[in-house]
């Protein structure tokens, strides 16, 4: 096994479903024993019914069952293209889980590429920009299963670098981010 790639909406997976998050917390355990990287689509069937008590579930109740592989939530944490209100929720507790040096979140990465499209509005690309800081800019990486925003890994890079107001060195740090691997 090289890797596991769960999606929960796809998959009909609520966290919020005891049943549900049991199969999770079995899947991140099997992780752990064969030290397999997790990749999760953490945003659920329809998306009507998501947000923070999600990513505080995943923080608690999955994520500590996979402590020592990497683990990768996609698509800054809801989906894309865009960065919503959904996003912005599991961002803000990913955020104060990072904050707070939770231990439960060592291995804990975010991707982004289609979030970040040429029509992101400036409000929007600044907060998340803020919950990139305040999650870590080590802790994102530049990647994605959908296409790139401008069609090309190129283009959706340059989007997102002219579109978030980060910095040049936060920009570079969040270029070179790999995973171990990868590396």
């Amino acid at each position: 096994m090289v890797g596991i790639k769960v999606h929960l909406g796809n998959a009909g997976i609520s966290l919020r479903n005891p049943e549900h998050l049991r199969i999770m917390q079995q899947l991140f355990a099997l992780a752990e024993r064969h030290r397999a990287p997790v990749l999760v689509h953490m945003r659920a069937r329809g998306g009507t019914d998501y947000g923070a008590e999600d990513a505080r579930l995943f923080i608690e109740q999955v994520a500590p069952m996979a402590p020592s592989v990497e683990v990768v939530v996609a698509h800054l944490g809801a989906s894309s293209p865009g960065y919503t209100t959904q996003n912005d929720e599991v961002m803000a507790e990913f955020a104060a889980a990072a904050q707070r040096k939770d231990p439960r979140i060592r291995s804990l990465y975010v991707d982004t590429s289609a979030n970040i499209t040429a029509d992101i509005s400036a409000e929007d690309a600044a907060l998340a920009a803020k919950r990139i800081r305040e999650f870590g800019v080590r802790r994102i990486l530049y990647g994605s299963d959908l296409s790139a925003p401008g069609g090309s890994v190129r283009a959706g890079w340059q989007i997102f670098s002219t579109k978030m107001p980060l910095t040049p060195a936060e920009l570079r740090t969040i270029a070179r981010n790999r995973l171990s691997f990868i590396r």
